[in-house]
């Protein structure tokens, strides 16, 4: 069962994004950044220890640079990027 749509329309989203900018080197503090969508990564998680939270973000860094680097170079993606 789910709720009538008036509380759907309602219902409010807030929503967090965690980006990273790899090789970049400049100060853009309090300017407007254009971020693209180009692929999801994983789903949100608790981790256990600081060190298993430190791993998870250089998989997640390797793994962004691997995606950004196969379109650079316009060959096919997506195929081998999965963890």
């Amino acid at each position: 069962m789910s709720p009538p749509p008036s509380y759907i329309i309602s219902a409010q989203l807030t929503f967090s994004i965690i980006f990273s900018l790899f090789d970049f080197n400049s100060d853009i503090y309090g300017q407007k950044l254009k971020v693209e969508f180009i692929e999801y990564l994983r789903d949100e998680r608790k981790y256990s220890s600081l060190d298993e939270l430190k791993a998870a973000i250089s998989e997640d860094a390797l793994r962004a640079r691997k995606i950004v680097e196969c379109l650079e170079k316009a060959e096919g993606c997506g195929e081998g990027l999965e963890k």
